[in-house]
């Protein structure tokens, strides 16, 4: 039986070689493969994008992030909205 983080990692390295952890840590942190990408076009990620700006919802905006949105990207704000805000 596993007591403590210690003996979990030991236990993780006799069921899985450094390759394989290697592998696992790559595809999660590197090619992000478990984010839960829904494919959305970039116009619906845009949307969502001003929404959390809008809102002020960084937990969306690091959700559209991880499902690929490309933060640097010119929007297109709707100014009314933006100065309703103000």
């Amino acid at each position: 039986m596993c007591n403590g983080f210690g003996s979990i990692l030991t236990f993780l390295n006799m069921i899985f070689n450094r390759e394989e952890r290697a592998d696992f840590i790559r595809a999660k942190y590197v090619d992000k493969e478990f984010s839960g990408s829904t494919h959305e076009d970039e116009e619906k990620i845009s949307k969502k994008i001003e929404s959390a700006i809008y809102s002020n919802d960084l937990q969306l905006l690091v959700r559209c992030w991880a499902q690929g949105a490309k933060l640097g990207q010119t929007l297109q704000f709707n100014v009314i909205l933006l100065f309703k805000k103000i």
